[in-house]
């Protein structure tokens, strides 16, 4: 059977605040080391 492979990319987020993002890439991925990186346009 095929491994399954752990998710790496969160598109869905686009748009959310930091927070937001941070705490559904946890739920996703307990062991992921999350960084906020700031955006400038």
């Amino acid at each position: 059977s095929p491994a399954v492979q752990e998710k790496a990319a969160w598109p869905e987020l686009v748009g959310k605040t930091p927070e937001e993002a941070r705490a559904q890439i946890l739920l996703d991925k307990p062991n992921a080391n999350v960084v906020v990186l700031e955006h400038h346009d």
